[in-house]
């Protein structure tokens, strides 16, 4: 079988990632269902919760590891940050096109800016989407590889799908080449469905899909080599000039520059805590099992030891003491201490974890964060938003040339601007604020009946309410504006 080379320091990473991986999706944990035949002297999760190497036998480690309580501390952490950048994300500058050319009026169905937002992955996945498991993969693994794929057309030529945009996990990335900070070349790893009927055996086949600046080819490997199963060309420019020179892959990769793999590191510490769980509840479960001190000669010991399993709760006591049998109940103050630490560590987890975040991106200056938060998240919310912009940006400027390949006038026209500022959004401030300024307040400020039915319809977004069209917007506030009006002329009119 072919051999399939990978890039330098790709083999270390990627068990980095992957160990972040499965602790964030909960597949460290997963291992041990009810019902599964499991081979517990190869399963990979041993790794994450290693035997006790004393006193605790084989079948006493298996009943640990089906009972242990996965730790969804990391995960949690994780997803809040995701959450903060989220809530920022309504205040995004996206713009898919200028005065409806290029891709078009993203709300018309029959646009190219319509089919990019509704049905980004070729399978009816949404554009915005993207932002939120791009952020996830590179809050774990700090980087990540987006591709945009042209539009399919048949054998006759004819166009039957449009282009689609894909985040690539870093590890399906096996080797590649770079020169002058540019992908150059590179080979991706993937595991395709190749059934044409439901009767078929279910079966994923390993494929590789190399991406050089000439074209691509999709291969897997056999006995007698690699065995090609299609192949395609493109052309994709870094400027709209299409110089030759210039010419750049479908795939490019987004990297959070820190000096450390966070993401692995708070992943090794979650399992930590996890350890110390799972002994802790099974110590729990055992503690009625007292210690039993066995009183008789050494083949009578040895024949109590044949009756249990390797690693029993016995020991031997000389027989010339007098002594009976009797059992050692251990003190379950232990528990108690051991039980509090552990809550100790939880808490200091989630506050190390977000300080860690932050102090992993602090060369951003005080300017640049306006808000500092107690754990101080935002610098690296600032490095995770720009490095957002960079991966739409490019993605978009890809998808452009797949779809608009003859006109580059509109290759930069779609593109997205995050805010730098993850302070909470209070719907009802805003609301309040809206109105006191413009409507209710003591010195409310003038404006016209068009920019006060836009302030309207703002207030009951804010609220939650569907907002009237347009035309009883206009209406409603022309009505206020006149109310006003008359308001102040019977004012002037009676000296008040």
């Amino acid at each position: 079988m072919a051999h399939i080379d990978s890039y330098p320091g790709y083999n270390k990473k990627k068990r980095q990632w992957q160990y972040a991986q499965e602790v964030y999706d909960g597949t460290a944990f997963d291992y041990y269902e009810d019902g599964e035949t499991v081979d517990f002297n190869t399963i990979e999760a041993r790794k994450y919760f290693p035997k006790k190497t004393q006193r605790e036998s084989e079948d006493a480690y298996k009943e640990r590891l089906k009972l242990i309580d996965p730790a969804v501390y990391y995960g949690t952490a994780i997803d809040s940050m995701i959450g903060i950048l989220s809530a920022s994300e309504a205040k995004a500058q996206r713009t898919f096109s200028k005065d409806g050319q290029g891709l078009g009026d993203q709300k018309d169905p029959t646009s190219k800016a319509w089919n990019l937002l509704n049905n980004v992955d070729g399978n009816g996945g949404s554009y915005m989407s993207l932002p939120k498991k791009a952020g996830t993969k590179l809050a774990t693994k700090l980087c990540l590889y987006g591709l945009v794929e042209g539009v399919v057309r048949n054998a006759d030529g004819e166009v039957i799908g449009g282009s689609t945009i894909k985040i690539l996990d870093p590890d399906s990335v096996v080797n590649k080449i770079e020169r002058n900070g540019r992908l150059i070349a590179c080979r991706v790893i993937e595991h395709r469905d190749e059934r044409y009927s439901l009767d078929d055996k279910p079966e994923l086949v390993k494929c590789y899909t190399d991406y050089t600046l000439e074209g691509w080819r999709r291969f897997k490997t056999g006995e007698g080599g690699y065995e090609e199963l299609e192949t395609g060309d493109y052309k994709y420019y870094a400027t709209v000039e299409r110089n030759e020179n210039d010419l750049i892959l479908p795939i490019f990769k987004i990297e959070l520059m820190l000096d450390r793999p966070v993401g692995y590191i708070w992943a090794k510490k979650c399992i930590a805590i996890a350890n110390a769980e799972s002994q802790l509840d099974h110590a729990h479960r055992n503690v009625s099992f007292q210690l039993f001190k066995f009183v008789g000669s050494d083949t009578q010991y040895k024949e109590g030891i044949q009756s249990l399993s390797n690693g029993s709760n016995i020991i031997r006591q000389e027989p010339e003491s007098k002594n009976e049998h009797d059992f050692i109940a251990p003190s379950s103050e232990f528990f108690e201490a051991a039980e509090a630490r552990i809550k100790e560590r939880i808490v200091r987890f989630f506050h190390g974890m977000f300080k860690d975040y932050g102090d992993a991106a602090q060369d951003k200056t005080a300017t640049e964060i306006r808000l500092e938060s107690q754990t101080g998240i935002e610098s690296f919310l600032t490095y995770l938003a720009t490095a957002l912009d960079e991966f739409e940006n490019n993605a978009l400027f890809r998808y452009s040339q797949a779809e608009l390949p003859d006109q580059p006038q509109y290759w930069g026209d779609a593109r997205v601007s995050r805010p730098l500022d993850f302070t909470p959004v209070d719907v009802d401030a805003i609301a309040e604020k809206l109105s006191n300024r413009y409507i209710t307040g003591m010195n409310t400020v003038p404006t016209d009946s068009e920019t006060l039915a836009s302030i309207l319809a703002e207030i009951f977004k804010s609220d939650g309410i569907n907002a009237p069209d347009q035309s009883v917007l206009n209406t409603l506030a022309e009505q206020y504006i006149n109310s006003k009006t008359q308001e102040r002329d019977l004012t002037k009119e009676l000296g008040l």
